[in-house]
C-alpha cells in the first residue's frame, strides 16, 4: 500500500498520492513524428500516465511541439500527460538557455493540453515564479525536479531537496539520484520513507541504475507516488524496467 503523503491530488480522473503507485511511461524520441508513434505504442500498454521528453526532440521547429502534445492528448484521452524539458546538466539532452526554455514552456502552457509541467529546481527563480503563475492560470500542475547522475548525497540533503519542491509551491516534488553502492540506495529509501510523513504534497524519489532498481519496484512501499517504466525499449534513465514487468511487481507488492 502506498501512503505517500498527507495530501493526494486528482489529475483528470487519476489520483496521485493514493494507495497505488502510478506507472509513467516516458516518450523520448528524436522527432515529433516518432514521438507521436511512440505515444500510440505506449498507450497500448495502458500506463497510468505518460511523460513527453521534449528535450530529446531534434526538430528545429520547436513551435510545433504544442501541436505534438495535443496529438498525444488525443491518443491518451484522460490519462495525465507530463511535459518535460530535461537539461544536459541534469542528465537530459536539452541545451537551450533558461530564457528559451521559458518561451518553450510558455507556448506549451498556453497552446497544449498537458496536465503536469516538470520544472527543474535549478532554473532561475524569476522564471520559475512566472511559469508557476502561467500554470496556475491554466490549471496545470507543477512538478519541481532535481536530478543528479553522478552520486547520492546524504539523507538530510535528499530530504531537503524534496522539501524544496514543496517550499517553492510545487504540486509534486521529484528527485532522482545515481547510487555508487547499495548504501546509497538505502540513503534514498530512508529519506523517502521520512519524506512521506514530512511532506504535504505527493513526491517521486528514484535511485537510478541497476543498483537502484529496487527503489523503482518498491516505490510505493517507501512513499514515492510515481514509478517510471519503459514500453518501447527506450528508457529515459538507467534502471528503468518494462511496464509489464513493473505492473506485475506492483500488483504483487501492493495487492
Amino acid at each position: 500500500m502506498n501512503n505517500t503523503s498527507k495530501n493526494s491530488i486528482m489529475i483528470r480522473n487519476t489520483k496521485l498520492g493514493g494507495k497505488h503507485t502510478l506507472i509513467c511511461v516516458p516518450i523520448m524520441e528524436d522527432t515529433i513524428k516518432e514521438s507521436i508513434l511512440a505515444c500510440e505504442r505506449a498507450s497500448l500498454f495502458n500506463p497510468d500516465m505518460v511523460e513527453a521528453r521534449i528535450d530529446k526532440i531534434i526538430d528545429t521547429d520547436k513551435e510545433i511541439i504544442p501541436s505534438m502534445l495535443l496529438n498525444m492528448r488525443k491518443i491518451l484521452a484522460d490519462k495525465p500527460l507530463i511535459a518535460t524539458y530535461r537539461s544536459v546538466t541534469e542528465g537530459g539532452w536539452g541545451n537551450m538557455p533558461p530564457r528559451e526554455i521559458f518561451e518553450l514552456y510558455k507556448e506549451i502552457i498556453e497552446e497544449s493540453d498537458v496536465d503536469i509541467l516538470d520544472i527543474e529546481m535549478s532554473l532561475d527563480r524569476k522564471i520559475i515564479s512566472e511559469l508557476q503563475r502561467l500554470c496556475k492560470e491554466k490549471g496545470i500542475k507543477v512538478m519541481f525536479s532535481h536530478h543528479n547522475f553522478e552520486d547520492t548525497p546524504n539523507e538530510p540533503e535528499i530530504l531537503s531537496i524534496l522539501k524544496e519542491g514543496e517550499r517553492l509551491g510545487g504540486d509534486i516534488s521529484k528527485i532522482a539520484l545515481m547510487p555508487n553502492n547499495g548504501k546509497d540506495v538505502l540513503k534514498l529509501l530512508n529519506a523517502t520513507y521520512t519524506a512521506k510523513t514530512e511532506l504535504s504534497i505527493p513526491f517521486v524519489a528514484i535511485s537510478m541504475g541497476k543498483k537502484g532498481k529496487i527503489s523503482r519496484m518498491g516505490a510505493g512501499v517507501f512513499g514515492s507516488s510515481i514509478t517510471f517504466a519503459q514500453a518501447d525499449h527506450n528508457p529515459s534513465a538507467p534502471g528503468q524496467i518494462g511496464i509489464q514487468e513493473m505492473r506485475a511487481i506492483l500488483n504483487c507488492l501492493e495487492e
